[in-house]
């Protein structure tokens, strides 16, 4: 089996199309959180908690992390990153809207998706599509 060190991962990641701005880490990698270390330096980390949230209860949940962090609820359209963890948690077709509204208020900063499923019917969507990538994307290490 392939393993891969969080400077692989990173390397992949940084090594993406500029246009690739939604990367997916894939959740059959156990090794998700490895990534992490490496970013939080330079990102802004949302956590989810809950069940079937909603848009509005994403966008309140990271409001609520920038409000501690930065000291305002909106986000700094100069992020390098926005790491989005336990997205399974949300309603599949609440975490595409959320996307599109979090990327677009990104200048060029990209957002890391990680979860425990990947939610159903975020590939049908064409913009999704367009922007996104997964990491690492290798059958090997799944």
């Amino acid at each position: 089996m392939t393993l891969y060190t969080p400077q692989q991962l990173v390397r992949q990641l940084r090594e993406l199309p500029a246009e690739k701005r939604i990367i997916f880490l894939h959740p059959n990698f156990k090794g998700q959180h490895l990534i992490l270390d490496d970013f939080l330096k330079e990102a802004f980390y949302v956590r989810f908690q809950g069940f079937n949230l909603d848009e509005a209860q994403l966008r309140r949940q990271m409001e609520a992390v920038l409000q501690s962090v930065t000291g305002t609820d909106k986000l700094d359209g100069k992020v390098d990153y926005v790491i989005l963890d336990e997205t399974d948690r949300a309603v599949p077709s609440a975490l595409i809207r959320f996307l599109q509204v979090v990327v677009s208020e990104l200048d060029r900063g990209r957002i890391l998706v990680l979860g425990r499923i990947f939610p159903q019917g975020l590939l049908e969507n064409e913009r999704i599509s367009s922007l996104s990538a997964f990491i690492p994307a290798d059958p090997r290490v799944m």
